[in-house]
């Protein structure tokens, strides 16, 4: 009989000896959890291993760049859909890899191509000097854009005249040759 209740009193101090461990450990689990900011570990690994090499950080920058651009040619910034850099990135590279921007609609993109002139006032050193901003265009869009640019060559090679010069304008999916005055053409 005592030793019954030598082993009960045991198996009590032990429940109670383990009760006490499980709540401690459930209150150190819900401290960490407190304690450890995902933001902060995120800052962290970028300040270690360098903000450049993690990709949602380059993606944030390269939004971030695009919106300023759009700013700056008095387009609204909002109609942005996507920025996604092309092509495989290189350490070394010289030359940053094209970026393909994607907006809401097309007359954001009407706006922000019609304000790209704003671009050529800009100074080369500045943060906007190197950038150049095309239609995305296909492969054929590619060719028969070649093409006109060719035959625009041609024809102002031919023109004896002197006062005209032939060049290709309009939307990469109805390009046309224009023919304008060359004094115009050199005030732009």
């Amino acid at each position: 009989m005592k030793n019954i209740k030598s082993d009960r009193e045991i198996e009590e101090r032990c429940s109670e000896f383990m009760k006490k461990i499980e709540d401690r450990i459930t209150s150190l689990e819900s401290e960490m959890k407190t304690k450890v900011n995902p933001e902060q570990v995120k800052e962290i690994l970028e300040t270690v291993i360098g903000t450049d090499k993690l990709p949602d950080v380059r993606k944030r920058a390269d939004t971030l760049v695009v919106s300023q651009l759009v700013n700056y040619l008095e387009t609204d910034a909002e109609g942005i859909k996507n920025v996604v850099r092309i092509g495989k990135r290189e350490e070394n590279a010289e030359k940053p890899r094209p970026m393909k921007v994607t907006l809401e609609n097309v007359d954001i993109k009407k706006k922000l191509m019609k304000n790209l002139t704003k671009l050529k006032a800009v100074d080369k050193e500045s943060k906007f000097g190197n950038i150049s901003v095309t239609h995305d265009m296909t492969k054929t869009e590619r060719e028969q854009n070649k093409a006109k640019l060719t035959e625009a060559k041609q024809k102002n090679e031919n023109d004896k005249s002197g006062k005209h010069l032939y060049i290709v304008r309009g939307p990469p999916w109805a390009r046309k040759i224009i023919r304008v005055p060359k004094e115009i053409e050199q005030c732009k």
